[in-house]
């Protein structure tokens, strides 16, 4: 009878060898190296993108206050992330009609009293401007508004109105935005300057 011999082992078949492990280590250590600061620079930008539709926002209330006359407020519900944008008239006007006073009756042939003061306005309230641009926005998920400073002190909760009188003119106001991997970025309205900026805390 013949014997046979043993067969020798593949080693190529049986698993992988340490060299192949580090090579793979090694390129999920460089594949998350260079994804890690991507992924940091789209969540800066994405509270770039936010500050300036907020401070585009507030320019508009402050531009368009100057064009119409009429005192503008954007209204920030600081809690909820959110904020629409109002205009001080009366109902009439909000719905884009003409506003109506009651005009006195006078008697054709008798005695009425003729009032000798101006006819008075119709009564004016803050209501959102109509169609879009008076839809509340909202900010993004990974955005927060921690708070806004103002002449009242920081407030951190609750509506907080930022008015823009008929000539575009304002008290201080600055809102707080961070994210999720504590970048912040302030937007400033400026009374003096009459301007809105965005400043960087800490990126």
């Amino acid at each position: 009878l013949m014997q046979g011999y043993p067969k020798e082992p593949r080693w190529g078949t049986t698993g992988f060898t340490l060299i192949e492990m580090l090579s793979v280590v090694a390129i999920l250590a460089l594949v998350i190296g260079l994804a890690l600061p991507n992924l940091g620079m789209r969540t800066r930008r994405a509270m770039e993108d936010e500050a300036k539709q907020l401070a585009a926002n507030l320019e508009f209330a402050r531009q368009r206050s100057v064009m119409t006359g009429v005192p503008h407020r954007l209204v920030i519900d600081v809690e909820g992330g959110s904020y629409q944008l109002e205009w001080l008239v009366s109902e009439a006007r909000a719905r884009g009609e003409e506003d109506l006073v009651d005009l006195p009756v006078y008697e054709l042939g008798g005695w009425t009293d003729v009032p000798m003061s101006a006819p008075g306005a119709a009564e004016r309230s803050y209501h959102a401007l109509s169609g879009s641009l008076g839809h509340a926005a909202r900010v993004r998920e990974t955005i927060r508004i921690d708070g806004i400073e103002t002449a009242d002190g920081f407030l951190e909760r609750g509506l907080v109105n930022i008015v823009f009188e008929r000539d575009g003119t304002s008290e201080s106001a600055r809102i707080l935005l961070s994210d999720a991997d504590g970048h912040s970025i302030g937007i400033e309205v400026a009374p003096f300057a009459d301007t809105v900026r965005i400043s960087h805390e800490a990126l």
